[in-house]
């Protein structure tokens, strides 16, 4: 009972032998134990005992005139009787013990708890539809980055699972980085290095630098187009071309002429100036 529940801070006990042995009497003091004795040959002196006793005596008679096994009987009175509030205290038993009521059949009228919190959540999970992202050891990924405010998502490499929404991220420097799905994204469809520059040549406009700038949202890369330094020195050291003549300026429309002014639906206000009682002075 003790090493289920705990030790006791007091007992009360009659002056039998085993309670009265030198052996007991050191256990008591070695776990902090305060003992009480009863006076003797006075049961009534103990009479949490004793009452407790003569209502286990009635459970028991009252199975043998039904012809219940006396077991079965005694445990369901005991169930019940720890988890029925007391006259004194206002709890149970239980309530006192465990820190929380016995689960009984009578239970079993009313909703519980944990079901209700289960059906809701699936209800949820429905309604919002879609599912969380999942990546496996050796994907290629864009983690988050905290340690520097302009570059803010860098390459890595999922290394292994750490539960349902954590990762162990693989980062550029080779150091292990722990991060949320939320804080990942794919990394795919970007060219061989970041930002690499690439010559384009297109009809008529000589040739371009094209900068290939990858992000981690999934979309298509952008292109920003500059004219690159080798054709700029060659249409500095080129003959000037011939210019076109240009052609007459189109007439501009004439300015619109303005609407009429609208008559106001209300009269304008009249103000006054405010009268301060007390403080108006001549």
């Amino acid at each position: 009972m003790w090493a289920r529940f705990g030790l006791p801070r007091q007992i009360v006990s009659d002056n039998g032998p085993p309670f009265t042995s030198q052996e007991f009497q050191l256990f008591l003091k070695d776990n902090g134990i305060e003992h009480i004795f009863s006076a003797p040959y006075h049961p009534a002196s103990n009479g949490a005992a004793e009452n407790a006793v003569r209502m286990c005596k009635r459970v028991i008679k009252k199975a043998l005139v039904q012809g219940v096994n006396i077991d079965i009987a005694l445990n369901r009175f005991l169930l019940v009787y720890r988890n029925t509030e007391h006259c004194n205290t206002g709890v149970s038993p239980a309530k006192l013990l465990q820190g929380r009521s016995l689960r009984t059949r009578l239970d079993c009228l009313k909703p519980e708890l944990g079901p209700r919190v289960r059906r809701e959540q699936a209800r949820q999970a429905r309604a919002a539809g879609g599912s969380r992202q999942q990546f496996a050891p050796g994907d290629r990924v864009w983690y988050r980055d905290y340690r520097n405010s302009v570059v803010k998502w860098l390459k890595g490499e999922v290394h292994s699972r750490l539960g349902e929404t954590d990762y162990n991220i693989l980062g550029a420097d080779k150091v292990f980085i722990h991060r949320h799905v939320d804080q990942i994204r794919p990394r795919s469809g970007e060219p061989d290095r970041e930002g690499e520059d690439r010559d384009v040549s297109e009809g008529g406009r000589g040739s371009l630098s094209r900068s290939y700038l990858v992000y981690p949202n999934g979309s298509s890369p952008v292109v920003e187009e500059e004219a690159s330094s080798s054709g700029r020195e060659a249409a500095a050291g080129s003959a000037p071309a011939a210019t076109s003549p240009r052609s007459p300026p189109a007439p501009q429309p004439a300015p619109a002429a303005p609407s009429p002014a609208r008559e106001r639906p209300n009269p304008p206000r009249t103000r006054r100036a405010p009268r301060r009682y007390g403080f108006d002075f001549d």
